[in-house]
């Protein structure tokens, strides 16, 4: 049987995206935490305050980047259809 997405909703998608960029931006967060606290070079600092702000950083650009595409999706997808796709019982 086939499928399409007419529509996808803009907030909570862009919503659930951010918190997973969130998460992807802790890793580097941590190495920042590393910098800042153990480096003696000030010079260092800076790129270590970039790391721990990261997760702060991807979601906020999550967010917005994916809330334009959706909203082109849902323009497209009004105009051509949507993204199409065949279903099938599952054993």
């Amino acid at each position: 049987m086939k499928k399409q997405i007419s529509r996808v909703s803009v907030f909570q998608s862009s919503r659930v995206v951010s918190l997973l960029y969130f998460f992807f931006g802790l890793p580097p967060a941590v190495a920042g935490l590393f910098l800042v606290l153990f480096t003696e070079n000030p010079e260092n600092r800076i790129p270590g305050i970039v790391f721990l702000l990261m997760p702060v950083i991807l979601s906020v650009m999550g967010f917005v980047f994916l809330s334009i595409m959706i909203a082109i999706y849902n323009f497209l997808a009004s105009k051509v259809g949507g993204i199409e796709f065949e279903t099938s019982e599952a054993e």
